[in-house]
Formats: structure tokens, C-alpha cells, sequence
């Protein structure tokens, strides 16, 4: 199974992880291998975790009060937000059906990055 970051994921991500490098260096580094973690969890069992709505799930992290907020369509594994709480992935969700278009694009295909169930990782 694949998986791929929306944009507001994205942002998500790199808001939490500029804030944890503020609050001491090399944290936010830390916080995004937290998030590797539980994607990758999510990846080997996508159907484990709660339902946040009829087609959204939560993991959380377990180092960091985060959850990554997802969806599965076509086999792929479609993270839509990495927050605190709920309120903010329920503002990504109302853009989503309000939008679908613009929530969807661009999308960058992690499968191959950083974050990829295939890369080596000297962890």
C-alpha cells in the first residue's frame, strides 16, 4: 500500500516541526520521525484505527500529542491532516467537500520521499 501527503498535511507538518525546532533544535526533526512511525504503522494496518467520520480514521503519534488523520481510496492511503485535536482536520474535511478540487491538487506523492515504506533508513 501507498500513501500520499494532501497539502494541508504538508502544511500541517511543517508548522509542527518549525515550532518544535523553535522550542529546541533538532526536535522537529524528531517530531517528523514520529510521524514517519505512525505512518508507516497506519500503512502495515490501515483499518486499525477509529473512525473520525464515515470515511476518515485517526492514529496518533506516541511521542507527540499529534494525530495523523487519514483516508484510504484506491489501495492509497491519503493523509489529510497532522494535528492537536480535531477541530482543525474538521476545517481540512469542510474544504475538502466544499472544494474537492483544490483540496486535492497539489499533491505530493510521498511514496517515493523521505517518508517511503521503501527508503533506508539508518534508524
Amino acid at each position: 500500500m501507498t500513501y500520499r501527503f494532501l497539502s494541508p498535511a504538508q502544511s500541517d507538518l511543517a508548522q509542527a516541526m518549525e515550532y518544535y525546532d523553535q522550542a529546541s533544535p533538532g526536535l522537529g526533526l524528531e517530531f517528523l520521525t514520529e510521524v514517519e512511525r505512525t505512518v508507516q504503522r497506519i500503512v502495515l494496518n490501515p483499518e486499525a484505527w477509529a473512525k473520525g467520520s464515515a470515511h476518515s480514521r485517526r492514529c496518533r503519534t506516541r511521542r507527540f500529542p499529534y494525530g495523523v488523520f487519514y483516508s484510504i481510496h484506491d489501495g492509497d492511503v491519503l493523509v489529510s491532516g497532522v494535528t492537536k485535536g480535531q477541530t482543525r482536520y474538521l476545517n481540512h474535511l469542510q474544504q475538502y467537500f466544499l472544494f474537492p478540487r483544490e483540496f486535492l491538487s497539489p499533491v505530493r506523492f510521498v511514496g517515493q520521499g523521505p517518508l517511503s515504506p521503501d527508503a533506508a533508513s539508518p534508524r
